[in-house]
């Protein structure tokens, strides 16, 4: 998990000039990784506030994207947040994905929050979790879970328990 991280801290850096992502920066929060022919693809944090649950660092390795293993990772983290009661899982993302994302998940824009409220570049979305949707997955990958340590996490379905969700 610390190589995905790692990889996303090196996009940021790349893409943006510089990069926020601290190395204590998954700790406390609920970690899904995604692997795929027996490599981890990617990765998705959660934290759950409340009725809030925050999404963040979504990443998918470059060779690894357009399996649709970035909605299966949103899934998970819906279904984590649900799982905790929560009214609403929100997070912040690139304008350039907001509407395939948005498309695929059900999201909508919500009130700027967080460090990157006033960028331009960041959409702040959000899923309301009294809708249910059917969960679609992707066929190549096998989705496990995590806490930031690293532990095997029981009990959150994935990913064709998600459609009954």
């Amino acid at each position: 998990m610390s190589e995905l991280l790692d990889e996303l801290r090196e996009h940021y850096r790349v893409t943006y000039g510089s990069s926020d992502i601290a190395q204590d920066d998954l700790d406390g929060k609920h970690v899904i990784v995604i692997e795929c022919q027996g490599e981890q693809a990617g990765m998705i944090a959660v934290h759950v506030e409340g009725e809030t649950v925050t999404a963040s660092r979504l990443y998918v390795r470059p060779a690894h994207r357009g399996h649709g293993h970035a909605r299966t990772l949103i899934r998970g983290a819906i279904a984590h947040a649900r799982s905790h009661g929560a009214a609403i899982l929100r997070g912040d993302i690139d304008h350039e994905i907001e509407a395939r994302v948005s498309r695929a998940t059900g999201a909508r824009p919500v009130a700027p929050y967080g460090a990157h409220a006033d960028d331009p570049t960041t959409r702040c979305i959000g899923v309301s979790l009294s809708a249910r949707r059917p969960a679609p997955h992707s066929p190549h990958a096998s989705p496990i879970s995590q806490e930031s340590e690293g532990r095997p996490s029981s009990g959150l379905p994935f990913p064709s328990d998600l459609a009954s969700r």
